[in-house]
């Protein structure tokens, strides 16, 4: 009696495991450094490698049993901090992404930007560019989930304001992604 309840038993506990599909929604970010130094106009590039993009992956510590299913742009902003020998007040800025196949989408467009006299964080979500921010996606997903090895290359670019004044500052450019990890999980 005792083995027929026990193989019951067993067959209850096989019968009700259930396999579910569970997603995880982690973020990372990465950021591209500039340094303006010019009069007037400027062009600067910076870049994000594609290794410092796995890097940060590998940090999220994801399980090995699951996998990454998809990629998304989270945030887009700007760290500035105003440099010894600036004489302007702000300048106007256009960020620039590179795209692979050798041409240029714009991210951001003739946005304003006050030099705070402090190191700041600025913000521009109503002011991002769609073309640019799915260039970005695209490139984030090539890294991402196809193992890509190119870095990903912006340029700031804009004048000056007051016209022909010095503009020195740092510029971080900060890109926030996050990725779906999926793993079949066991339920009892």
């Amino acid at each position: 009696m005792k083995k027929i309840f026990l193989f019951i038993a067993a067959v209850l506990v096989v019968a009700s495991c259930k396999q579910k599909e569970l997603n995880l929604y982690p973020s990372f970010e990465e950021s591209a450094s500039m340094t303006i130094d010019e009069t007037g106009s400027f062009e600067e590039e910076g870049a994000i490698s594609a290794s410092d993009i796995h890097k940060a992956i590998d940090e999220l510590d994801l399980d090995e049993d699951g996998s990454i299913t998809d990629v998304s742009v989270e945030g887009i902003w700007i760290v500035i901090e105003q440099l010894q020998g600036n004489t302007a007040q702000s300048f106007n800025l256009d960020i620039v992404i590179d795209d692979w196949m050798g041409g240029e989408k714009y991210i951001l467009d003739d946005f304003e930007v006050n030099i705070p006299p402090q190191k700041s964080t600025i913000n521009f979500p109503k002011k991002l560019k769609k073309e640019g921010v799915l260039e970005l996606n695209r490139q984030l997903i090539d890294i991402i989930l196809m193992g890509g090895s190119r870095s990903i290359s912006f340029t700031a670019e804009g004048d000056a304001i007051p016209e022909g004044s010095m503009i020195k500052v740092r510029l971080e450019l900060y890109v926030k992604g996050s990725v779906v990890f999926t793993q079949i999980v066991d339920l009892f």
